[in-house]
């Protein structure tokens, strides 16, 4: 499962981002990875998430993103739940880019039965059709 929650900056994406963490944490029976651009969600973030700092690796673009999360889910069978805050940001790439992107993770949802979760600070209407197709409201 994919889901993709979209808006410009200061609509409420990252009080959302924080409690669809703690809900997952709560109900889900596996580990839920959260990877943000920066440190800020280091006191909000609930600690039986596992947060990771993406600024600490230099992600260029869809396939390095890809390599990433293929390196996190073969050293932890157990991750059920991987939230991606500020997509764009972190893969130094546009709104549009995002489709690059979505391939990826329908292989690893479907192949690891991992959900994803995506955070990307645009306009919707910038998005492509393969990101369209999981935009949440």
């Amino acid at each position: 499962m994919i889901k993709v929650l979209i808006g410009p900056k200061g609509t409420g994406k990252s009080k959302t981002l924080i409690s669809w963490v703690a809900e997952s944490v709560e109900n889900e029976h596996g580990n839920v990875v959260c990877i943000v651009k920066d440190d800020r969600y280091n006191l909000s973030i609930s600690r039986d998430a596992r947060l990771i700092n993406a600024s600490d690796f230099d992600i260029n673009g869809a396939g390095e993103l890809y390599g990433f999360l293929c390196g996190l889910i073969s050293m932890n069978f157990d991750v059920t739940h991987i939230f991606i805050d500020s997509l764009t940001t972190i893969m130094k790439s546009s709104v549009k880019d995002a489709d690059l992107v979505i391939p990826y993770l329908e292989k690893l949802s479907e192949q690891f039965n991992i959900k994803f979760t995506i955070m990307i600070s645009g306009e919707e209407a910038e998005a492509q059709d393969l990101t369209k197709k999981y935009i949440v409201k």
